[in-house]
Formats: structure tokens, sequence, C-alpha cells
């Protein structure tokens, strides 16, 4: 009887792990489709288009993709994801290698940091890491590291946080070396590795991030903004779209503040701005905590469904497989059994 308990009691921990692993990766990619409805408008332009705020997965008009097809912040976490799950462990070779197999395949939408570092990566396939970490631009504080490293925080659920972070400073410097963008994906893949690994309450998963910002952080903005987050979200959304600063700070305050993933999304999207990329992070980190059940069952329908092939109707960005996202609770279930335990 006790044996059986024990058992039960497990397997319910288990499905919690997986579904908040799940949420994970849903809520990026879900949170990225819907803010890619609105991205570049002002929240007040949002507001009169979508009263109420954006709530249904469509064709964008922006970039013409599918309703719930991923943009370049997805893409790059799903191939992060897959080099996770092969390597079972961060490899920044293979890493730097899929962001430029990504680089290749003529994206349709990439920042210029993130641009730099890769043309470089793709131009030196021995040594790809190498080569994106001596192009990168080393003043720019934009978000594109942060938006990929979501699946990091899965593969970490069992590891230690320094370990965590070592990955995501690695990951970040290969594009995005200055330290403000490494000290965020830091916290921010730790958050996520907590919240997978314990669940709530959200206190507790900020708690986490905040303590180790304090004692192991390089950088003192980061624990401002930790701050910052608790009591607002960042203002202006809509100007200095980009910056790091803004996706940051609002995925922790919609942490806090969100009653759920969804949630997290709509508002994170209503405020303007970056609103494909501020909402795939801030749908990270509360996907994680809530699990997938947290998102509308229409969203992840979409996900799930979205096959931008070549040919097929109503396509007009077609991607390669390899960065469809219809495989995505099977990923995020690999992502947990690869991850390594201490360390």
């Amino acid at each position: 009887m006790v044996a059986r308990t024990r058992t039960s009691e497990r397997s319910r921990a288990d499905a919690a792990v997986l579904s908040r692993a799940r949420g994970c990766l849903m809520g990026q990619v879900a949170g990225d489709a819907l803010g890619s409805l609105v991205e570049f408008r002002s929240a007040e332009e949002i507001e009169r288009s979508h009263p109420g705020g954006v709530r249904e997965m469509a064709v964008s008009p922006v970039w013409s993709t599918l309703p719930g097809q991923p943009t370049d912040d997805s893409e790059l976490a799903i191939l992060l994801a897959r080099s996770l799950v092969e390597r079972g462990t961060y490899d920044a070779d293979a890493a730097a290698a899929a962001y430029a197999y990504w680089y290749s395949t003529a994206p349709y939408d990439m920042g210029q940091t993130t641009r730099q570092a890769l043309s470089a990566a793709a131009a030196t396939p021995s040594a790809p890491a190498r080569a994106a970490r001596h192009a990168a631009s080393r003043d720019s504080q934009a978000n594109g590291s942060l938006m990929r490293c979501s699946p990091i925080g899965i593969l970490g659920w069992r590891a230690s946080s320094a370990r965590v972070a070592d990955w995501a400073r690695t990951d970040s410097e290969l594009t995005h070396p200055h330290v403000l963008c490494q000290e965020a994906c830091a916290a921010f893949v730790i958050a996520i590795a907590e919240a997978i690994a314990r669940g709530g309450p959200a206190e507790r998963v900020y708690g986490v991030a905040l303590g180790w910002c304090e004692k192991e952080s390089r950088d003192t903005g980061v624990v401002e903004l930790m701050r910052e987050a608790a009591e607002t979200p960042p203002a202006n959304a809509s100007h200095r779209m980009g910056w790091v600063r803004i996706a940051f700070q609002n995925a922790f305050h919609q942490l806090l503040h969100a009653a759920d993933a969804g949630e997290a999304i709509r508002k994170t999207v209503a405020l303007g701005g970056d609103t494909d990329t501020n909402a795939a992070i801030a749908g990270a980190l509360s996907g994680a905590l809530h699990g997938i059940e947290s998102l509308p069952a229409s969203w992840t329908q979409a996900v799930l469904s979205c096959r931008p092939e070549s040919g097929l109707p109503g396509v007009r960005r077609p991607r390669p497989q390899r960065l469809w996202a219809i495989d995505l609770p099977e990923l995020a279930s690999a992502l947990v059994d690869a991850g390594p335990a201490g360390g």
C-alpha cells in the first residue's frame, strides 16, 4: 500500500513537471505567434484595433505567417531545444551550428545583432561558436539571446543554478555578449528551471531568481530590474523596441501578477512594441509555472497544427520542417528526460 502510494505520488509529480515543461515551450511559441499579429504597434493602436486585447490566433498582417506559426524568436528556441536533446547538455559549438543553419534558411526576420554574429558562424563551420563570439556586438542590449534561451531552463530542471547560469551566459555570449544580456538570460533560465522542478507559488520562483541575482549576478542592473518587476511593468514598451530590459522586466512582472500563462501573454501583447518577442519570453516563464493547461486550447491547437510547407494553401512564409512547432510536447518531454542531475 505504501509502495503504491509513493508510486502514485511520484507519477503525479512527473506529470506536473511535464506539464510545466510543455507549458514553457508552448507559452514561448504561442506568445510569439499571438504577438506577431500586432508587432511594432503602440498600446493605443492595439487597443483601437483589438478592443479588449488580442485573443485569437490569426494570419499575421505584419509577416503573413499562419496562425500559430513561430517567428525568428521561437525558431531559434526550437533549434536550441533540438540541439540540447541531441547532446544531452549545452554545447556552444552545437548551438552555434544550429543557429548558423537557421541563418542559412533565409529567415524572413532577423535582428541586426543576431545577423552580425550568425553570418560569421555560418561562414566558419569548423568553429562556429568562436566565430560568432568574435563577430558579436559587445555593445548591444537587444533581446535576441533572451528570446531563445528558455529550453536551457527545461534541460536544467535538475541541475544546479550555477550550471544553468553558465549555460545561459555561454549561449548569450554567442550573439549578445553584453553583460546585461548574459545576466538576464541566466536569471531567466534559473527561474524557469525552478518553476519546472518545484512549481509555485510565483513568489517563491521569483525569490529564487532574485536571490541568485543578489548573490551571483555580475550586473547590478538585473537586480534593479527584478525589484522593479515586482511593482510595475516596463514603461513605454513601444519605445526602444527590442531592448532586453523591457522584455526581462515584463516577464517577471507577469510571472508575479498574471493569473496564468494565457493572461501573461495577452497583457504583454497589449503593451505594444516588440510584442512577439516580449510575449514569447513572458509566455515561456509563466508557462513554466502554470503548465500547458493554463494556455487556451485554441492557441495550443493552432501551434500544433501549423505546417508552413511550401505549396500548401495559405502558406506565404514556408519554413523547413525542423523549425516547425508541431512536436513541442514531445520535445519538452525529451528535454526533461535529458536533463542532468546536480552539478
